[in-house]
């Protein structure tokens, strides 16, 4: 059997392969995971929403099916523990799992107790899991080449496998379970080709994707996250879409990331990805899926002015730093505010 292990997924750490005679190093790739090129900042607003996030996934209705979402740990906690990091977006997720397993395409194993050094392996993929308990909850991790080396190097139990993916987006999860942690990995075509084309089932949500909904919205947005990026990909529910995924619960409530004024187009929000939080470019907006900003009557630090001599009556704040004209219209619409001298 092929198998890959790698030190770190994101410590640039080397590559052992069966593949390679006398296991001739190599650099470790993610397998060509896809993943969106403008990723949701962090700080301020976007840190809130994240941190809600963490703790509302975490209790997760157990209807679900029982099976735990993977904890995804976000450091190496010492030299000998064998966890790196697989999904650093939403680290700590331990909830009920939403992999139903009709149709797998590998029975499931019998289930091992968290760290009993228990490897598993995936179809498609050449990298072998492992999971541990951590504070008492299941942890996911990939495990390195000598800590496979020094176990005697011991066969991979395969995992339980299903595919999906979205009506919306050609994206195919592959959904693995191991010692009853469920998580979702992206596959390219080789990979779905190399496992026999498995015809991807459309009617649920993959183990790693979550319903979300903005405060004071009754907007719906799928957040589908995967292991081997911190890049979740966003998509704004349609009827006909939430009816396909079998009404889905809400997974967590969290605030409106973007927010605007009634009278001025520029919507306020996240800028990049540092804690920046101004005027927001549309890559930004259309990278979280387009959620209706909520309108606001102001901002902190708004200021309406005039110049001496002048009837014109600017604004000037985070909605527009660089100052606007009103016209009368705005002016009403922002609640006709007496002007200070510019």
């Amino acid at each position: 059997m092929s198998v890959t292990v790698i030190r770190s997924l994101y410590g640039g750490g080397q590559a052992l392969s069966t593949r390679d005679p006398g296991f001739s190093s190599k650099t470790c790739e993610a397998d060509s995971f896809r993943s969106r090129p403008v990723r949701p900042a962090q700080g301020n607003v976007v840190t809130d929403v994240v941190a809600r996030i963490r703790l509302a996934v975490r209790e997760r209705s157990t209807a679900r099916t029982g099976r735990t979402r993977a904890h995804h740990p976000t450091a190496v906690d010492s030299d000998d523990h064998r966890k790196a990091t697989v999904n650093r977006l939403l680290p700590a997720l331990v909830l009920t799992g939403a992999l139903a397993l009709g149709g797998c395409l590998v029975a499931a194993p019998a289930q091992a107790a968290p760290g009993d050094g228990t490897y598993y392996s995936v179809p498609g993929t050449s990298y072998l899991f492992v999971v541990d308990a951590v504070e008492g909850e299941p942890a996911l991790g990939v495990a390195t080449y000598e800590e496979w080396r020094e176990d005697g190097f011991p066969a991979p139990r395969p995992a339980a496998v299903e595919y999906l993916k979205y009506t919306w987006d050609s994206t195919i999860y592959q959904d693995a379970t191991v010692d009853g942690v469920s998580f979702s990995m992206r596959i390219d075509y080789a990979t779905w080709r190399s496992v026999g084309f498995p015809t991807p089932r459309t009617d649920r949500l993959a183990a790693d994707s979550a319903i979300v909904r903005y405060d004071g919205s009754d907007e719906l947005f799928v957040q589908a996250g995967a292991a081997f990026t911190d890049d979740p990909a966003f998509h704004k529910l349609t009827f006909s879409e939430y009816t396909r995924l079998g009404y889905p619960d809400v997974d967590f409530d969290v605030p409106p990331l973007f927010r605007k004024l009634s009278w001025n187009p520029n919507i306020v929000g996240p800028v990049d990805q540092s804690e920046t939080i101004g005027v927001t470019p549309f890559a930004v907006w259309d990278y979280f899926a387009r959620p209706t900003p909520r309108i606001v009557p102001s901002f902190d630090g708004d200021r309406f002015c005039q110049a001496r001599g002048s009837a014109d009556i600017r604004y000037v704040g985070i909605a527009a730093p660089n100052g606007m004209k009103l016209s009368y219209g705005q002016w009403l619409m922002a609640g006709s505010p007496v002007p200070t001298r510019c």
